[in-house]
């Protein structure tokens, strides 16, 4: 049995925040149900796109039932108040204000179902003067500061092209629910009250970088990019190698490897302290090196004298890494229109998806004739 089995979830979000912390709940049993406008989340047409579904929807939408409803028309609103009166979870995303003027609001929902775990996510959150602002991953990624330290070789500062924060976002969000859930049931034997879960992109992203807030501050300001050294990507004669050396010893087996041991008694660099100070003197000696051989090489050689390190792949090369088949990291998923697909495994969850993401409208008959049905209960 799944923990969440007999859990029902009402997925009014799009994009990806909210949906992946619906995808989380379907992941673990619970029945979610993707409530979207009759033009269908906005991320379906984003990027690559076959027959409605984008790859980004397919990714975070594994798992749940599709209802299209109008949101903007009574008897939509009727039909929304009548799903929520059976749930135990609302997931939704909609800018500040959006959601009282649908009909939807916080004390609404509340008042339908007082059990109810509310998990309201949002760029900036529901209170202070930023809420009204929209927001997306890579507003937030400025905004809090993450781009500043993601400079690239021009010295500019730039994003992460991937949708992190939204992803992290999920994360924090499904966990908070999760939590939520357990008080509920231990509260009263199961009759205790829900919670209003105010889950934002901004905070999220403040937590994804504690620690490195932290030592901003307690450096005033002048926190080190890395916390040690030598670690970082170096061009080989035919790629790139990721290194890493955390201990003393460490360092002095990748210089053994690299053939330059008078690096180990340099002054400069024969502690870590000093080879902080001296960082950029001594990746320019380091690259001088592995520019020498193929990474192929260069990595037997590392890893044969046990210093950390991986060749750059891409993801064409991931898929096809002995350790991500063997370890099954990879789970492959018929999806309608996309036949075979690679759906990364979600770690702890050692489960397959039960349903492929919906098509837009998809369980329409199904969830509505299950309304009209008292069988299906209410939370």
């Amino acid at each position: 049995m799944l923990p969440y089995e007999g859990i029902k979830v009402l997925d009014f979000s799009q994009g990806v925040a909210g949906p992946h912390c619906g995808m989380l709940f379907a992941l673990y049993g619970a029945d979610v149900i993707k409530v979207e406008p009759p033009e269908g989340d906005w991320s379906r047409p984003l990027g690559t796109a076959i027959d409605g579904m984008s790859a980004l929807f397919v990714a975070y939408n594994q798992g749940k039932r599709g209802l299209t409803v109008d949101l903007l028309s009574e008897d939509g609103v009727s039909t929304a108040h009548d799903l929520v009166r059976r749930s135990d979870v609302v997931i939704e995303n909609f800018r500040y204000g959006v959601i009282d003027r649908l009909g939807l609001g916080r004390t609404t929902l509340k008042e339908i179902q007082p059990k109810l775990i509310h998990v309201a996510i949002s760029g900036y959150g529901q209170s202070g003067p930023d809420r009204v602002r929209p927001a997306t991953d890579s507003i937030l990624q400025a905004h809090a500061g993450l781009v500043s330290l993601n400079r690239g070789i021009d010295g500019l500062p730039h994003k992460v092209r991937f949708p992190a924060i939204d992803h992290v976002t999920g994360l924090y969000a499904f966990q908070a629910a999760a939590m939520a859930l357990i008080t509920r049931e231990r509260q009263d034997q199961g009759q205790g009250q829900g919670q209003y879960l105010d889950i934002s992109l901004l905070q999220s992203t403040i937590a994804f970088q504690g620690a490195k807030i932290l030592d901003h501050h307690v450096t005033g300001g002048n926190a080190p990019e890395e916390q040690y050294s030598p670690i970082g990507i170096y061009p080989t004669r035919d790629g790139s190698l990721a290194v890493s050396t955390i201990r003393q010893r460490q360092f002095r087996d990748l210089c053994d490897v690299l053939g330059c041991v008078e690096l180990e008694t340099d002054p400069r660099f024969f502690e870590i302290g000093e080879r902080m100070k001296h960082v950029d003197e001594l990746n320019a000696l380091l690259a001088l090196k592995f520019a020498s051989r193929t990474t192929q090489d260069w990595s037997r050689r590392l890893t044969e004298k046990g210093v950390m390190n991986a060749p750059v792949r891409d993801y064409s090369e991931l898929l096809d890494d002995k350790h991500v088949k063997s370890s099954e990291l990879i789970h492959w998923f018929e999806q309608p229109g996309f036949a075979r697909v690679p759906l990364a495994r979600v770690p702890g969850a050692d489960v397959d998806w039960a349903l492929p993401a919906p098509a837009l409208g998809e369980h329409n008959e199904e969830i509505l004739t299950e309304l009209k049905s008292p069988a299906g209960g209410e939370a």
